[in-house]
């Protein structure tokens, strides 16, 4: 579930009130249906972690925590974008927004986070994520998904937490929907 905290209206020279501005992010967390227990990677294939719903959004952050730890080898992760007709049908070409860092042995409380310039993931053991300066780029997603990639079938369960602000009227985010507990197929 994903609140909004605040919003603004701000005056622009000499214009009247324009339309709300939000000026805080929302968090949507894609887990599985017991708080705080992350979703298996998916087996060699791919499954979705978020649906983009009414329009555009800027995606302000995406991390994974780590809360079972991942197999000693590496899965072969990438997070694609893929932008979806109101009838759920696929457009065009599926995005990497992230491609894959060896995730091997990433022990429970581990950080993934998607840097959003379609080069490789960051990662780190539990204790804290450090990066250089600019670790996070925006991301403009569009109607559709956001779904995770593995090549390789490795055990390993993660809860990931997405911070964006709509960039149209209605626009929102909500987690994929599970099937047995598992990511639901990508489109």
């Amino acid at each position: 579930m994903a609140l909004i905290i605040k919003s603004a209206k701000r005056q622009q020279g000499g214009q009247a009130l324009q339309p709300e501005i939000l000026s805080q992010y929302i968090r949507v967390r894609r887990e599985s249906a017991v708080a705080g227990v992350g979703v298996a990677l998916p087996a060699s294939t791919t499954g979705q972690l978020f649906r983009v719903k009414g329009g555009k959004v800027l995606v302000r952050a995406l991390i994974g925590t780590v809360t079972t730890a991942i197999q000693a080898t590496d899965p072969v992760t990438t997070v694609l974008a893929k932008q979806l007709t109101n009838g759920s049908v696929a457009v065009g070409t599926a995005v990497t927004i992230a491609s894959t860092v060896d995730l091997s042995s990433l022990e429970v409380g581990g950080m993934i986070a998607v840097v959003g310039t379609g080069g490789a993931l960051v990662k780190a053991n539990a204790g804290a994520l450090v990066s250089a300066a600019g670790l996070f780029s925006d991301m403009v997603i569009p109607q559709g998904e956001i779904y995770l990639n593995t090549t390789a079938t490795k055990s390993g369960n993660v809860v990931w937490d997405l911070w964006y602000q709509p960039l149209d009227p209605g626009a929102f985010v909500e987690p994929a929907i599970l099937t047995a507990g598992l990511l639901t197929a990508a489109i």
